[in-house]
Formats: structure tokens, C-alpha cells, sequence
């Protein structure tokens, strides 16, 4: 009779198999959920997302809810079901929870390039490139921002991922990849359709153009033909359900905004849309995969410059057929989906979050080869210098920036005296950034206390093992120290000058009616004002006649456009004023009605 297996060791065998993805996971979120709600909602992204969430929950409507009861959302649906979800669950509607679902789509992401650089080259490019995605400026904005892009861009990466796993089985079995099987395109057309159903059509061509980049590259163009399949036909069977449910609900609006606006005129340009030209993205790539462009760039410098090195091909000739497949698919990734959304005429930052998975696995593949089959870097990393002076060095450096920068907090009443006469704005934002530290005192700190150990100890342990991955783990502690505590603060100083979340309660305490408030502009910069008043505001045509029995919500401009500089007060009865500590003359709100 065979011995009964105990209980415990299944559990063991799975932490043993997945401990670097337990670790990645309980890391995340121990850096990105304690300072979810930190900042206000101020920007006019979250808060027109959080407005439609907040209609749903309220109505009830799961199809289309419109956003004050008038306009149609901007985006599909998906991000919005998420949300209201976890609202449903938590058992309220927060800023932490409006947040929430961005956050969770990062450590996704996260935990998806992971374990697709384990199988394609192996656990240390897996690592370096996890830290580089996590501590890059762009993932980390999004991953804090209540809009649909992280989730959307979480879905493509998980789709383009499955298929580069796939491929690479059969790539490196010497099989042709025009022989994948439908199951494997199925899987991507299901997360593509998730995808759709998050942002639009886009979801469906980023993960088409990058299997198409990826087959040219490495098949040639007959074998671009493989990738169109009946099998595709799961992504419409995912997302056209909710857009013909939607179309019958919205009829030609919802056409017009969703279908027509959103994806022909973003792309192509028509009027309304704010033209970018094609090279926008080459600078912004900078900022977005920031501080480690300055690192790509000098690695791509010392590969070019390499004497030994005839061309970028012989360099890449010695290495084995896994790792050239691995270098050509997320080259084919970056270049593909980069020059596709160059050609778009609407151009925005946060549209570069999907090319920088295969930014940071390019960059970790290239560090990685450099370290192993060079000597450039332990030779003037650890022969130019004594061991223990650069074991010395940084951390004594570091340390005084951490010292200037607490004497920088702690002496901010001594700069409110020095610059308040001179400066009204620098005293607003002073008193901002003594408000944030003390809204969230232990989470900065703790966090501050994690990352800064993790510095320290990855840093030692680096130099004492010679070790390129615990380098570039220090290295990228440091980074999530400067972003999430420092950085993070500096934004929630700016949405706390920036935010009508003082006007909005004071309007709540205040009136207690049951008339509607009219907003006088189509201006979406009141759109945090929605999100912390959350009554029904109605949308008025600036053009149209205003009523004397109704109250309306508007900027002094208006009305001053209306009635004269200095007399509109006389024209109106003006119940509550205010707006944003940063407001100047003309950009409060006003509460009034017409005498």
C-alpha cells in the first residue's frame, strides 16, 4: 500500500516552482496599492471614466451608461464593468477603488513579460526586464491612472506574449511557424477581443500587426498568410455582442462617437483632433522608458562602437537559436506597433504603454549579452575601482540625497516664509505638499523604508557576487524609491492644487435643493468636479438662453462674457465661488442664477 502524499507538499512544489512570480506579484502590490489613493482625482482622464462607473452604479445601465445622462462614453465598456465589479465587491466607490483596476492590469502585465522572457531566454533577462518595466516612467503613471489604457495595453501584451511562446516552441524545434495551431490563435483572439471590448478596434490590430512583424522577420513574407484564420473569429465573438447591444442603445451617437470619432478621425485627423507629426513619439519614448533610455542609449552606443564588432548581425550571429528568436520577435514588437501609432494623427504619451514591455525585454536581452560575452563592464566596474570604494561610493551618495531631500520636506514652512510674498503659487504649493505628506504619513514611509533596504541590500550583494541582476535590481529600487514616493508625492501636490474637490464639497454642504445644475461649456476640465459631486449635472449650449428660475454651474468668464468685466455681478445672484487653489482671475466657478 503506497504512503499518502502530504497535504503540505503540493503547496511547496507550487511556491518552489513560482517564487519568483509570487515575489514579482507580492511586491507590486505592496509598491503600487498603499498610494492608490493618495492623490485627488484632478485630471480629466480619470474622472471621465469614474463618471461613467459611477452612472452605471448608480442606474443600473451595463450596456451604455451615458455620462450626465447625455454623452456618450468616449471608451467600450470593459474597464467600466471591472471597476464596478470591485466597487461591488469592496462595497463602496473610491478613489482607491477607481484606481484599482489600472493597478492590478500593471502587476498583470508584470507577471505576463515575466513569464514569457522565463521560457523564450531565462530567469535573469526574466528579472531585469520586470525591473525595468516596473520603474519606467510611463508604466508607472498608468499604472496609478484611472483611465482604460493599462488594462487595455495588458490584454494586447498578454495576447502578443501567448503567441511568442507559442511560436517559440515550434521555432526552436526547427517547425515552421505557418503549422501553430488554431488553438493557439484562438487564445489570442479571445484576449484580443477583451482588448476591443477595452478600447476599441486597436485591440485587434496591434496584436495582428506585431504576429505579422514577427513572421516576416523570421519567415519571410509568404508566411505573413498564415496568420489570417477563421480562428479570429473569436475575437468578434467576444466583443460584437456588447457593440450591436451598445449601437441599439445609442443608435447614431454612439456610432458617431465610438466607431467614427474615436478610431477614423483619432487616426487620420479630422477636425476636433489636436494634429501631431510622425516624429512626436522618437522624443517621448525618452520620457516614457525614462531613466533607462539613458541606459539603452549608451548600450546601444558601445554595440555600435564595439571594435570587435563589425555590424549589429555579427553581433548577433554567435548566439544560439532561442535568443535570436527572442531579439527578432520583440524587435518586431517595438518597431511594428511603434511605427503604427506614429502614423496616427491623434498622438498622446500613454499611447506608448504597449511598446514598452518589448522596450524593456530588448533592453534586458542586450544588457545581459553585454555582460556575458564582454568584458566592458567588469572591467571598468570592477578593475577600474577597488571593490569596497564603489561598495562605499553609491551608497554614501545616495544616502546624502535622501538626507538633502528630508532637510527639503521638513524646512518647507521656512520656504512658505521666504517665497510667500513673491510668490502666491510656490505658498499654495508649499501648504500642498505638507497636505499630502500628512494624508498618508505611513505608507511614504514605510514604502520609503522598503525600497530604500532593497537598495542597500541588492546593491552589497551585487558587488560582493559580481552580479549584474542584483546591480540592476538595486538600481531599480532606487527608481521605484524616486517615482513612487517621490514622484507620486510631487503629482498628488499638483492634483491637490489642481482639483475642485473642496468646490465640490462645499457645493454638497451648502445646497441641499432639488433643482439640476446646468453646466454652461462642453469644457471636460469640470469633469472632477462631477466626480466628487455626484448629482446630475445637464449639459447647456452656451449658445442657448439661460433661465431665471435655474441654477447653473459655470466659470466667471462666461460671465463676464456675457454681462462685462465688472458688472456681471450685478446680472446675477451668486450663491457659492470657487475652483482650484490655482485658478486666476476668471477660471473660478461660480453657483448663481439670473436675477
Amino acid at each position: 500500500m503506497s504512503e499518502a502524499i502530504p497535504v503540505s507538499q503540493p503547496l511547496r512544489t507550487f511556491f518552489s516552482v513560482y517564487r519568483w512570480e509570487i515575489a514579482i506579484c507580492l511586491c507590486a502590490l505592496l509598491v503600487f496599492l498603499p498610494l492608490l489613493s493618495l492623490s485627488e482625482v484632478f485630471q480629466v482622464s480619470e474622472a471621465r471614466e469614474a463618471v461613467v462607473v459611477r452612472t452605471m452604479l448608480e442606474t443600473g445601465n451595463y450596456t451604455l451608461p451615458l455620462r450626465h445622462d447625455q454623452l456618450v462614453p468616449s471608451k467600450p465598456i470593459l474597464f467600466h464593468w471591472v471597476s464596478a465589479l470591485l466597487a461591488k465587491l469592496i462595497g463602496e466607490y473610491s478613489v482607491f477603488v477607481t484606481r484599482l483596476p489600472s493597478a492590478l492590469s500593471g502587476i498583470a502585465m508584470l507577471l505576463v513579460l515575466f513569464g514569457t522572457l522565463r521560457r523564450v531566454a531565462d530567469v535573469r533577462v526574466a528579472s531585469i526586464a520586470v525591473g525595468i518595466l516596473s520603474s519606467s516612467y510611463g508604466f508607472f503613471r498608468l499604472s496609478s491612472d484611472a483611465r482604460v489604457d493599462m488594462l487595455f495595453s495588458s490584454l494586447v501584451v498578454a495576447a502578443i506574449c501567448y503567441w511568442i511562446v507559442a511560436a517559440q516552441r515550434e521555432y526552436c524545434e526547427g517547425k515552421s511557424l505557418r503549422l501553430l495551431s488554431g488553438r493557439d490563435y484562438r487564445v489570442v483572439a479571445f484576449l484580443s477581443g477583451l482588448a476591443v471590448l477595452t478600447k476599441g478596434p486597436l485591440g485587434l490590430v496591434l496584436p495582428g500587426l506585431v504576429l505579422l512583424a514577427c513572421l516576416y522577420r523570421l519567415e519571410g513574407g509568404r508566411a505573413c498568410l498564415s496568420v489570417f484564420r477563421i480562428d479570429w473569429l473569436v475575437a468578434l465573438a467576444v466583443a460584437l455582442p456588447w457593440y450591436l447591444l451598445a449601437t441599439l442603445s445609442g443608435k447614431d451617437s454612439f456610432f458617431a462617437r465610438q466607431i467614427v470619432f474615436e478610431n477614423f478621425s483619432r487616426f487620420f485627423g479630422e477636425s476636433g483632433i489636436a494634429r501631431k507629426p510622425p516624429w512626436f513619439y522618437i522624443g517621448h519614448i525618452f520620457s516614457q522608458a525614462a531613466p533607462w533610455s539613458c541606459i539603452a542609449f549608451f548600450v546601444l552606443l558601445y554595440l555600435i562602437g564595439t571594435r570587435r564588432l563589425q555590424s549589429l548581425v555579427e553581433k548577433f550571429s554567435p548566439l544560439s537559436r532561442e535568443r535570436r528568436f527572442a531579439y527578432a520577435s520583440f524587435l518586431a514588437w517595438f518597431v511594428s506597433v511603434f511605427i503604427f501609432i506614429s502614423l496616427s494623427s491623434g498622438k498622446r504619451r500613454a499611447y506608448l504603454l504597449p511598446v514598452l514591455p518589448a522596450f524593456s525585454a530588448l533592453l534586458a536581452l542586450a544588457v545581459v549579452d553585454c555582460w556575458d560575452r564582454f568584458e566592458f563592464f567588469r572591467i571598468h566596474i570592477f578593475r577600474g575601482f577597488s571593490r569596497k570604494s564603489i561598495r562605499i561610493f553609491v551608497p554614501l551618495v545616495w544616502t546624502g540625497l535622501l538626507l538633502a531631500l528630508a532637510v527639503l520636506v521638513f524646512r518647507l514652512e521656512f520656504l512658505t516664509e521666504l517665497f510667500g510674498d513673491s510668490c502666491p503659487n510656490c505658498e499654495v504649493t508649499f501648504r500642498s505638499i505638507v497636505s499630502v505628506i500628512n494624508s498618508a504619513p505611513l505608507a511614504l514611509v514605510a514604502l520609503s523604508v522598503v525600497l530604500n533596504i532593497g537598495f542597500f541590500a541588492f546593491w552589497f550583494l551585487g558587488i560582493r557576487r559580481r552580479s549584474l541582476q542584483f546591480l540592476l535590481l538595486a538600481c531599480a529600487s532606487g527608481m521605484q524609491f524616486v517615482f513612487w514616493v517621490v514622484v507620486n508625492a510631487s503629482l498628488s501636490t499638483k492634483a491637490t492644487t489642481h482639483s475642485y474637490k473642496d468646490f465640490a464639497q462645499t457645493l454638497s454642504t451648502q445646497y441641499h435643493g432639488d433643482a439640476v445644475f446646468v453646466k454652461t461649456a462642453n469644457d471636460e476640465s469640470y469633469e472632477s468636479l462631477f466626480y466628487y459631486f455626484p448629482r446630475l449635472f445637464l449639459l447647456h449650449n452656451p449658445k442657448r438662453p439661460l433661465f431665471p428660475e435655474q441654477r447653473y454651474v459655470t466659470r466667471v468668464q462666461y460671465l463676464q462674457k456675457m454681462f462685462g468685466q465688472e458688472k456681471w455681478k450685478n446680472h446675477v445672484d451668486v450663491f457659492l465661488e470657487g475652483g482650484r487653489d490655482v485658478d486666476e482671475d476668471g477660471e473660478e466657478l461660480v453657483l448663481f442664477k439670473l436675477r
